[in-house]
């Protein structure tokens, strides 16, 4: 039976120290990519498997290792030239990211990126210089971006879905069952028509994940219970548009995270056939007393740190071979007694419809 093949074997193969391959197996980026490359080549040719006992008690004495003072990690902010400040999601994200690298014995210092002459060239050689090992890259704030080739190298976590380019480790709300979670709790206070109401963009924007919980909630309902979404043009709202869809599908909730909607709602309230109501999928202080989903941005941002941290301690540096998604599940958020506007349907009307 032979022995198996340890990292001082690769090294004397490769002609270079056994820390150069340790290194290399790790992918870390203090090895140049060719005698990565090299490395990984003979060691895969050589019949290397890493001793899953060793590698646990390595990483275990990495993670061990307190961060110095001086340890900072850079969230990555995209300001455009029409939304200067961050949104109140936005503001949350930061507030858990905060929290959760103080914990963990580092700080979080955000980079604006395209703010002035700070490219991504000239961020890139920032972090170098300062030895800021990881980034936190927050939402794209116009449409869906990419990560510019000079940010590859580093150990980085996307927040949201903006990002599309290249494939990165992200943290993101688990839209598909919050959808349904809302679907459900309107259910259970005796509503019967449940509409959707978002616009292509965002719906586009999420992977069409909060139409997916919602199809999927109502797929094995009666079809007098399935209004047919409404998708709305990017960033408009159109009154008669909003008007037809509610006469034609006769919603008694709408769901919606366009405070748009509901603002539509209560101008015309009066001149509609019948009472609707309405519940969020993006609960925030803007919406009141209004239920629906809080997505806990705080408690993303806190995840994303983790995540992030993980990879330095492990030297994973660079882009992913295989990206990774970590979806937090929302909450339902109901601060009126009764919900939106009506207390649930006696069960005697509930089993006739």
């Amino acid at each position: 039976m032979h022995s198996p093949v340890t990292v001082r074997d690769i090294a004397r193969a490769c002609g270079i120290h056994f820390t150069t391959v340790a290194l290399a197996l790790r992918n870390s980026p203090r090895v140049a990519e060719k005698t990565r490359d090299r490395v990984v080549k003979i060691a895969n040719h050589m019949g290397y498997r890493p001793n899953p006992l060793v590698a646990t008690l390595m990483a275990q004495k990495r993670a061990q290792r307190q961060p110095s003072h001086s340890s900072v990690l850079a969230y990555i902010s995209y300001p455009s030239l029409d939304v200067k400040d961050p949104s109140i999601f936005e503001k949350q994200y930061l507030e858990g990211a905060r929290e959760r690298c103080l914990e963990m014995g580092y700080r979080l210092e955000t980079f604006h990126l395209y703010s002035g002459d700070l490219n991504a060239t000239r961020l890139a050689q920032i972090l170098r210089t300062r030895a800021i090992p990881g980034l936190l890259l927050g939402p794209w704030r116009r449409g869906k971006g990419h990560l510019p080739r000079p940010l590859h190298g580093f150990a980085s976590v996307a927040l949201c879905n903006s990002l599309v380019q290249p494939g990165l480790h992200r943290v993101r709300h688990n839209q598909c069952r919050g959808s349904q979670l809302a679907c459900r709790q309107l259910r259970r206070k005796g509503y019967r028509r449940i509409g959707l109401v978002l616009t292509t963009h965002m719906d586009r924007q999420l992977d069409r994940f909060w139409t997916a919980g919602y199809l999927s909630f109502h797929e094995n309902l009666p079809a007098v219970s399935r209004p047919a979404p409404l998708y709305l043009p990017q960033n408009s709202f159109p009154a008669n548009i909003l008007s037809d869809w509610v006469l034609r599908e006769k919603p008694d909730v709408i769901l919606t995270m366009h405070l748009q909607v509901r603002q539509w709602l209560e101008r015309n309230a009066a001149s509609l056939t019948h009472k609707v109501d309405i519940a969020t999928l993006d609960h925030s202080p803007e919406w009141g007393d209004c239920p629906g989903i809080f997505q806990n941005p705080s408690a993303q941002g806190k995840e994303a740190v983790s995540f992030l941290v993980g990879q330095i301690q492990n030297n994973q540096h660079g882009l992913p071979s295989q990206p990774l998604t970590l979806m937090l599940d929302g909450e339902w958020v109901d601060p009126g007694s009764h919900g939106p506007g009506r207390s649930p349907l006696p069960s005697s009307s509930r089993q006739q419809q």
